[in-house]
């Protein structure tokens, strides 16, 4: 179910390299555990 929703979102806003983020925050930097947990909420 989730498969069709997470491969748009590649194809959207992920680069193609490998080691590249699937998911960024709001400046376009990576998540950091705490922030995502605050962002949450």
């Amino acid at each position: 179910m989730i498969v069709p929703a997470l491969t748009e979102h590649l194809a959207s806003y992920v680069e193609p390299e490998e080691d590249a983020f699937v998911f960024l925050g709001k400046l376009g930097g990576f998540l950091r555990g705490s922030n995502f947990r605050r962002a949450a909420k």
